[in-house]
């Protein structure tokens, strides 16, 4: 291990390294971990030297007797921790860097040996690195020396340690040319101030570790004017791979902070998505007027892996948004994937189940449909957001007044389109639609919202009493209703609906995967007869109501389609829902659950495009007097 380590810094013996030499590798991370005059407040040495390399003993070998070695050593000479010999801290330098990429990243730097992000693949080779410094030795005379009558003088070498004959009658000229070309090659190293590494990595290292020599922000501005089709085609990036990583709040001073800030708008290392979370903790995501950049933290990023790494606030948000990026890429090649199959298809929908779920269109030509459109939109667009028609230009407000604004972006839509769950937001949208459908007939639709807040707010049990205060706010919203429908979460983890005639005081209840969570269903259905109860409390109370008071309610379970999965259960609550208000059978059928996956999403894309053009028509037009609003069609 120590021949290995020696001979990939080009050095003889391990005399060569000398105190000196030993203490300034000290300085020099002493001086990365905290800038002089700024006093030790903010770092712990252990910061710079990973608890595996504080805690152990090593047994290492120098000539041929065995040598325990403390991993106190470690410590810097002046905190007197322990009490060792030049000989046992040279050697436990040695052996952090064998360990660490940190420690040998410092020890080249300090017998400026170029450092490369495949340095450990050295060790063990015969052919050694060149060290910049070497010992003063004393040399005998040689026999032209002699001969000339020099005497014999002290010099300090700057070739291999094993020179040739040949090496050593070199002409000054040609020595001096060899030193040059040592010298370029420190420069060569990607290293900022005071000894650490730059905000970027070094742009070598970085194009090993992503694969890419793009910078991250290049990525994210490409990303973001570029249509599903071309993200669908594009690469991702890759992150590099990181060992015994440590994350550290620097102390920096103003000339530091903004080399950091210039180093960031042209960084391109990924680090991976867990690192990136846990660099995310030392920002507040409040910013306010009283938030500056230069508050913010700088975070120096150390591994086995990589050289130390500077990070500012930007450099980490771009490192989050082009992992988002990169689940985007690989979430819309399955989706256009599975649009493209079904695009191939010669099956026609089932017929029984209404004008979303049934269309007349043949498989081929919906999925065509859908896949035009999503290869046409952006990653940020809107797909769905309602629009009242009956207001005229007053629509949006009216809208959001009576929905809460709610919306569905083009990144859901195209994520549905693959084997995952329906988002929150996907089946609001169809909730939405179907309130405004079953107006005709008595029938309303609750938000999943609404449900929720008499049984589960955020993974947490609502209290009877407080499930009974939001039953009477949800049934002063229901009014004079025959039909409520609603499809509910049972832990976060399953879609189910329920279907409640009113004025019959009868509750249908559908679970498209039935015996897998009877206790939460149990807990919903109690819920949901307090919600129920609340309503004809509500309409009893109306003039011309008739609910009867006195009749109990009846829960009945509906046997109808399983799901053949374990991500459609959203799809199969919501085509219950709106069979079922509009007075067709779904249990009559067994649909496939692709095909009613893609009967929706193009329901929802369509009225989407439905309402932004309702939108645009109304957009600078004056509102209209009461009465006088005209519907877009």
């Amino acid at each position: 291990m120590v021949d290995d380590v020696l001979q990939s810094l080009g050095l003889a013996t391990i005399n060569q390294m000398t105190t000196t030499r030993v203490k300034n590798i000290f300085k020099r991370i002493s001086s990365a971990v905290t800038p002089p005059g700024k006093g030790r407040l903010q770092w712990t040495w252990p910061q710079a030297c990973p608890m595996e390399l504080l805690m152990n003993y090593w047994q290492t070998e120098e000539m041929e007797n065995k040598i325990t070695v403390h991993a106190g050593c470690l410590y810097p000479p002046w905190h007197n921790i322990v009490k060792t010999s030049c000989g046992e801290r040279r050697l436990a330098v040695i052996v952090a860097a064998w360990l660490s990429d940190y420690w040998m990243y410092n020890l080249c730097m300090e017998l400026k040996v170029k450092w490369t992000a495949d340095f450990r693949s050295k060790f063990g080779c015969a052919e050694a690195t060149a060290s910049g410094l070497a010992p003063l030795t004393k040399k005998r005379a040689s026999s032209e020396e002699k001969e000339s009558g020099k005497s014999p003088k002290k010099k300090r070498g700057t070739g291999p340690p094993h020179a040739t004959t040949t090496d050593k009658r070199q002409s000054p000229a040609a020595r001096k040319a060899a030193a040059a070309a040592t010298a370029t090659g420190e420069d060569g190293s990607a290293v900022g101030a005071k000894g650490s590494a730059s905000a970027t990595g070094g742009a070598d290292d970085s194009l090993r570790s992503t694969g890419s020599s793009r910078p991250l922000s290049h990525v994210l501005r490409d990303a973001e004017g570029c249509t599903l089709r071309g993200l669908a085609a594009s690469t991702d990036v890759s992150s590099v791979e990181m060992e015994s990583s440590s994350i550290e709040n620097a102390f920096v001073d103003e000339e530091e902070r903004q080399a950091a800030t210039r180093a960031g708008r042209f960084q391109s290392l990924l680090l991976p998505y867990e690192i990136v979370v846990e660099c995310m903790k030392y920002y507040s995501t409040n910013l306010d007027a009283s938030t500056s950049a230069t508050s913010d933290a700088i975070l120096k990023v150390s591994s086995r892996s990589i050289p130390r790494t500077t990070l500012t606030r930007e450099a980490v948000m771009d490192m989050l948004s082009v992992h988002t990026f990169n689940k985007d890429v690989a979430m819309l090649k399955q989706s256009f994937e599975w649009l493209g199959d079904l695009a191939g298809s010669l099956e026609f929908f089932p017929e029984g189940l209404g004008p979303i779920f049934s269309p007349t269109a043949s498989v081929a030509a919906i999925a065509g449909d859908v896949l035009e459109w999503l290869s046409n939109s952006r990653i940020g667009d809107d797909a769905w957001r309602f629009f009242a028609e009956e207001f005229g230009a007053n629509g949006a407000e009216a809208g959001d007044n009576a929905y809460g604004g709610q919306t569905v972006n083009i990144r859901e839509v195209a994520s549905a389109c693959q084997t995952s769950w329906l988002t929150s937001a996907m089946i609001n949208a169809c909730m939405v639609k179907q309130r405004v459908a079953a107006r005709s007939v008595g029938g309303y639709t609750l938000l999943i919202e609404q449900v929720a807040s008499v049984l589960r707010i955020r993974g947490k049990e609502v209290a009877p009493e407080a499930a009974q205060t939001a039953a009477t706010e949800v049934a002063a919203e229901v009014g004079a209703c025959r039909w409520l429908g609603m499809v509910v979460n049972l832990c976060n983890s399953h879609w189910v609906s329920a279907v409640v005639n009113v004025v019959g005081r009868e509750v249908v209840v559908y679970d498209s995967l039935p015996g897998t969570r009877d206790a939460e269903m149990a807990l919903a259905i109690e819920r949901i007869l307090i919600l129920c109860s609340a309503v004809a409390r509500k309409q009893v109370a109306l003039p011309g109501e008739n609910c009867g008071r006195n009749q109990g309610w009846t829960v009945t379970r509906c046997e109808g389609p399983t799901q053949p999965d374990g991500h459609s259960c959203g799809v199969y609550a919501v085509a219950h829902v709106a069979c079922a208000l509009g007075g067709f059978a779904l249990s009559s059928t067994r649909p496939r659950a692709d095909l009613l996956r893609l009967a929706l999403l193009h329901h929802v894309l369509s009225r989407g495009r439905h309402y932004a053009s309702a939108r645009l028509a109304w957009r600078g037009a004056s509102a209209p007097p009461p009465g006088g609003a005209v519907a877009v069609v």
